[in-house]
């Protein structure tokens, strides 16, 4: 019984941060990704996080904004552990701007591996995207 006030309380409280998030996340992401990120905020607020991973993710895409990549990997490593680093870094990849790098950094100086074949090819993938929305963006702040 406690358990489920506290997960209601929980829901209801990420529901009432829902604008800070969307408002948070517009200031750091291009505005073509917009419309995703509001879907992905309601679908976070709904999740085992209850948007606490969308928190960290701000945190660490505002680090990224600020060129403070050590600050970013910082945040990243001092993850509680019942948060998955996993939804968090994905989150960042897919919306900051300098997610594909940020993604990279995990990789070689938080696990020590080399990044699986499928992520490299999604990691290509996105920065173009990227390249491409810095174009639209800088155009659109030209006019």
């Amino acid at each position: 019984m406690a358990n489920n006030i506290k997960v209601d309380f929980e829901r209801e409280d990420a529901r009432n941060n829902r604008d800070f998030w969307i408002n948070k996340g517009k200031e750091l992401i291009y505005p073509e990704l917009q419309l995703k990120w509001v879907r992905c905020v309601d679908a976070r607020i709904e999740e085992l996080y209850y948007g606490r991973d969308l928190s960290i993710a701000l945190d660490i895409m505002e680090a990224l904004e600020n060129d403070n990549f050590d600050e970013a990997l910082k945040i990243f490593v001092n993850l509680s552990s019942s948060i998955d680093s996993a939804i968090i870094s994905n989150i960042v990849l897919e919306f900051s701007k300098k997610g594909p790098d940020f993604f990279e950094q995990i990789y070689k100086n938080v696990y020590k591996k080399e990044i699986p074949e499928e992520n490299k090819e999604l990691i290509a993938q996105i920065r173009e995207e990227n390249e491409m929305y810095a174009k639209i963006d800088n155009y659109v702040k030209k006019k």
